[in-house]
């Protein structure tokens, strides 16, 4: 039962039970969103690390997570949607690309720069999109 206002419903139920089934359920959520973020950080430890390069940091603002990665001793930042992990800016040269990829397909790209050694990190963002927008 995740719904703490139905328990008010049960029949014989006293309020301190109510409020502890809450607390309960608050602390669940938290593990799970712990949990989650653990996770979501292994993800892009793991998959960074195929191609020699690091996760730095990442932080969600409003529908946009941003990921700091290190690549060829730089750091850049990908912006992504949040939920379904689309680029919206790589963090490295890919004019007019951002929208054709995913984590993974980054991933890919970042391999396949580092194995031809193809890998533009503009000083400035170069972006399909400014910071502003982000």
């Amino acid at each position: 039962m995740d719904d703490p206002k139905s328990l008010s419903e049960i029949s014989g139920i006293i309020p301190e039970e109510v409020a502890a089934y809450k607390f309960a359920l608050e602390q669940k959520q938290l593990r799970d969103k712990v949990e989650h973020e653990k996770s979501t950080e292994e993800r892009f430890n793991e998959a960074l690390e195929h191609v020699e390069s690091a996760l730095t940091s990442y932080r969600d603002i409003g529908d946009r997570r941003f990921v700091t990665y290190t690549v060829n001793g730089r750091n850049c930042t990908a912006v992504l949607d949040k939920d379904l992990l689309w680029i919206h800016s790589a963090g490295i040269c890919l004019p007019g690309e951002n929208a054709k990829l995913d984590i993974t397909s980054l991933i890919s790209v970042l391999r396949q720069g580092r194995k031809y050694g193809k890998i533009n990190i503009p000083d400035i963002p170069q972006d399909d999109c400014s910071e502003d927008e982000w």
